[in-house]
C-alpha cells in the first residue's frame, strides 16, 4: 500500500507545480492556433536568418541537423514565428 504514495516536501511540490505550469504555458504559446483565430505568422528562410543573426545557408543547415523546426509546403522552407522565438529563448537558458 505504501507504493501508492509519493512523499514530497513543500519546496519539492512547489518546484513540480512551477515546472508543470511553465511547460504547459510554453506549449500553449508555441503551438499554432487554427480556426476562428488567424494562423500564426510564417517566416521565410531569409527573415528567419535575419532574426537569428545568421546566414540563410546556416538556417538550412540547422534544419537539416534537426536544430530548427521548419515546414516545407512547397519548394521553400517556412518557419513559425513562435518556434523561432522558442528556439531563441532556449538558447539563452
Amino acid at each position: 500500500m505504501a507504493d501508492n504514495y509519493i512523499l514530497l516536501n513543500k519546496k519539492e511540490l512547489q518546484e513540480l507545480i512551477e515546472t508543470a505550469v511553465k511547460n504547459a504555458m510554453e506549449e500553449f504559446i508555441t503551438t499554432p492556433v487554427m480556426g476562428d483565430i488567424p494562423k500564426e505568422e510564417m517566416w521565410s528562410r531569409q527573415k528567419t536568418a535575419e532574426v537569428l543573426g545568421i546566414s540563410p545557408q546556416t538556417v538550412s543547415a540547422m534544419v537539416l541537423r534537426g536544430q530548427l523546426d521548419a515546414v516545407k509546403p512547397g519548394r521553400k522552407y517556412k518557419f513559425l514565428k513562435s518556434k523561432i522565438y522558442a528556439f531563441l529563448a532556449n538558447k539563452k537558458n
